[in-house]
């Protein structure tokens, strides 16, 4: 069985974190000798189809993705960061796994980049994904309270938060595709 993995806002190349079979990329320029798609994720669907990835990662990424975005093909405002995490969902595989790394609050560096739009910190992935309490992987969810606020705010996910931890400035969480 192969595994396939994708690297949001890759650059030239993309990142194998998990060691794939296959590995593509999507960043805003692409590279085709190295398998990445030219593709703006900040007013577009991840050009691929449901359960497509074993694996999804984001290095430094998503906090290059505003909050809020203007569509022309809608004629609205649309939360470009809720559809992108939606999408991630939809592209992995079940049992496929989502990774990201990015600058994290409270610390300077989520801040000093210009391009820095959307400022993350541990907590804003439980709107997004369940929280488990330690032990109880499947069958808890901390922040269960907040899911029909964030089905209200057109949150359709299904993760699950498998690690968090703090390196440096950088927040590194892995998600789980239920």
């Amino acid at each position: 069985m192969h595994t396939c993995s994708l690297d949001l806002g890759c650059g030239a190349t993309p990142r194998n974190h998990y060691n794939a079979d296959r590995c593509v990329g999507v960043d805003l320029v692409g590279c085709r000798e190295n398998n990445v798609i030219a593709h703006d994720l900040r007013f577009g669907d991840i050009p691929f189809g449901d359960n497509t990835f074993d694996f999804v990662t984001a290095f430094d990424f998503i906090e290059h993705i505003s909050r809020f975005a203007w569509m022309d093909i809608e004629q609205r405002h649309v939360n470009s960061f809720i559809r992108l995490i939606n999408d991630i969902s939809r592209v992995l595989k079940p049992n496929g796994k989502f990774f990201h790394k990015t600058p994290c609050y409270p610390h300077q560096e989520a801040f000093m980049d210009p391009t820095h739009v959307n400022i993350i910190t541990e907590k804003t992935i439980v709107y997004f994904a369940r929280i488990p309490l330690p032990g109880q992987f499947f069958t808890t969810d901390v922040y269960s309270f907040l899911r029909p606020l964030a089905s209200s705010y057109g949150i359709d996910t299904s993760l699950i938060l498998m690690s968090s931890k703090t390196e440096g400035f950088h927040l590194e969480q892995e998600l789980f595709r239920y």
